[in-house]
């Protein structure tokens, strides 16, 4: 008989870890699942907005250069002096590490390629001068000269409120990807760092959630043994505490049934 009670009271014991583990590992992994869902989306929306960013960037540094191109050879392209135009668009390659091409390109096609070999003249067709936006316009795309990607950006020649025609240039995007990798390689490291401090975090908030109700339960156990003299002297969240203070008021009736009895 006693046998019988000591092999009860321990598949209860092991009954009650496993039912605290339980709550203990699915409050720990829901924690943990917040964080990480938290990083994901984080991540989701930094790296759209970082590559924006970079094409503004590029944009703005695109602009500049083709706003001086356009001021300074302006007046030699409509007045046919095409070797001024040629002479500063090439110096404008030699000082430039990123600028791949200048393509200067009049109504009808007529144009001055230049790149770091030298120049050209050519006649392109419609997609180089009767451009669906008259604004300025800037994007990624394949480069027209070589097989790879470029950020080409177009800015219109206007000279005395007309539009002559187009200045186009091809800058690497060399700087670009190097810039990405690095942003991916930081924001994987800083993922895994988050994730892992999520994880220890979780399990303790885990344990400090458990730990009263833990408590709680064995207090009620001892109650449902016949031990009505333990006391719960815990300060813990209003639940638990109101918990607990249920646990001995019960403790307290009991008593006093069993004495009157």
């Amino acid at each position: 008989m006693n046998l019988y009670k000591m092999m009860n009271k321990l598949f209860i014991s092991i009954k009650k870890m496993f039912s605290f583990k339980s709550i203990f590992i699915k409050s720990a992994m829901f924690s943990w699942s917040l964080i990480i869902l938290t990083v994901i989306i984080f991540v989701v929306i930094f790296i759209p907005l970082q590559k924006e960013f970079e094409i503004k960037k590029m944009q703005s540094e695109a602009q500049d250069i083709t706003t001086s191109i356009a001021q300074v050879t302006a007046t030699a392209i409509i007045s046919e002096d095409y070797s001024f135009a040629v002479e500063h668009c090439m110096n404008v390659l030699k000082e430039s590490h990123s600028i791949l091409s200048i393509v200067i390109t009049k109504n009808g096609g007529f144009s001055l390629v230049h790149d770091k070999d030298g120049w050209t003249q050519q006649n392109l067709d419609s997609s180089w001068y009767n451009l669906i936006d008259v604004q300025k316009v800037g994007s990624i795309k394949e480069s027209k000269f070589s097989d790879s990607e470029v950020f080409q950006y177009s800015y219109p020649l206007v000279y005395s409120g007309i539009n002559w025609g187009w200045i186009h240039i091809e800058n690497s995007l060399d700087q670009y990807y190097e810039y990405y990798r690095t942003i991916y390689i930081r924001l994987i490291a800083i993922s895994l760092v988050l994730i892992l401090l999520g994880f220890v975090f979780s399990f303790y908030f885990a344990n400090r959630l458990v730990k009263p109700i833990r408590f709680v339960d064995s207090v009620a156990q001892s109650i449902a043994n016949g031990d009505l003299s333990v006391r719960i002297d815990m300060k813990s969240s209003t639940e638990i505490q109101s918990l607990s203070e249920s646990v001995m008021k019960l403790t307290g009736r009991n008593r006093m049934t069993f004495l009157a009895y």
